[in-house]
């Protein structure tokens, strides 16, 4: 049984919660962009169609024959599978948007950043992580985990060949 719990956490399941939240976004600021609907401050749009809309759109997504090719594993055989399954992936859409773009984030950060005197810093940090020594005693020894960050400086290009 707890097999297939594990397709839960596939890629697929990471795109089908990203594509949902990506359409409820797109159909957030369309409505909410016309004017003459004044969506923004209606307490039903604000209370019951925006936070229901990613299960219903979950739902359409999982009664489409062509989202049995989107689903992990065995999930997509029968329609009430997959609608079950993105009706989980809607739920849990703007939770694995914010962990993905917190991610994203995380990972832009580390890499080149510049300063205000024009040059820029390369901020490389690399992590290693080794097995403890062996020991005769019957508990493993966590690994050890060594982070190593370089820092280096270099000048900002800007653009001016200097050999002309």
């Amino acid at each position: 049984m707890f097999e297939d719990l594990s397709v839960l956490f596939s890629w697929q399941t990471v795109l089908m919660c990203l594509a949902i939240y990506g359409i409820v976004f797109i159909f957030r600021r369309f409505l909410e962009g016309i004017r003459w609907l004044d969506l923004k401050d209606k307490i039903y749009w604000r209370d019951v169609i925006i936070p229901t809309s990613p299960l219903i759109f979950g739902a359409l997504i999982g009664v489409l024959p062509a989202s049995s090719n989107l689903t992990p594993g065995s999930i997509g055989a029968t329609m009430f599978n997959r609608i079950i399954f993105c009706l989980v992936c809607g739920l849990a859409s703007s939770y694995v948007y914010a962990k993905v773009f917190a991610l994203i984030k995380s990972v832009k950060l580390s890499g080149l950043t510049s300063s205000s005197d024009g040059t820029e810093t390369v901020v490389s940090t690399e992590t290693t992580v080794t097995s403890a020594p062996p020991v005769t005693t019957s508990v493993t020894p966590p690994p050890v985990i060594t982070t190593s960050t370089t820092t280096m400086t270099v000048p900002a290009d800007d653009g001016s060949e200097k050999g002309d």
